[in-house]
């Protein structure tokens, strides 16, 4: 009776977590295009000086596949940056798997352009629900690896058809679900 009992309540909390996970995965799914990218000095870059393109698409309740395409214009050049990625999430923490990226423009970087990893690049991170908002926060890490802390890295806000890129002391991207 003890182990009946058990079982059912571990399957009520599995498919609980799960719906759970799913709302989660609704709010963040869809393609997302970029609206305007604004610089810590306060000034804005706007379409056609800037263009993204963000795409998250679940594989299952708690996996996605996300893709991001940025293209800037820059000394009347235009660069391309993109990446593909495979999300895994959970209630309290999301862990990103980057498979490959074309870096020609996003920072600067040392080697090569383009990196396809054989085994996903894996950065974990805190996830937090509150309500119909949820954010993804990566800390920033310092020469040794070690988390900066709390509050430097990278965060993700998607607040209904609105989602808000930024790192700390640097730029923050608007973004719109348009499907």
């Amino acid at each position: 009776m003890l182990r009946r009992l058990a079982i059912c309540v571990l399957t009520i909390g599995v498919c609980a977590c799960s719906d759970r996970l799913a709302e989660m995965q609704s709010v963040c799914t869809g393609t997302w295009q970029l609206e305007v990218r604004t610089l810590p000095d306060g000034s804005t870059i706007r379409p056609p000086q800037i263009n993204g393109s963000f795409h998250w698409e679940p594989i299952d309740s708690r996996k996605a596949h996300v893709s991001l395409t940025l293209l800037t214009e820059e000394d009347d050049k235009q660069v391309l940056d993109h990446s593909l990625s495979t999300y895994e999430i959970s209630t309290s923490a999301i862990t990103r798997k980057r498979r490959v990226l074309i870096q020609r423009g996003y920072r600067d970087r040392e080697g090569n352009p383009l990196s396809h990893y054989i085994r996903g690049r894996t950065a974990k991170g805190k996830a937090s629900v509150d309500g119909n908002e949820i954010t993804f926060f990566h800390a920033a890490k310092g020469e040794t690896g070690v988390d900066k802390g709390n509050d430097q890295g990278f965060k993700q806000v998607y607040s209904g058809d609105v989602m808000t890129a930024s790192y700390t002391n640097g730029w923050t991207d608007t973004w719109r679900r348009i499907r």
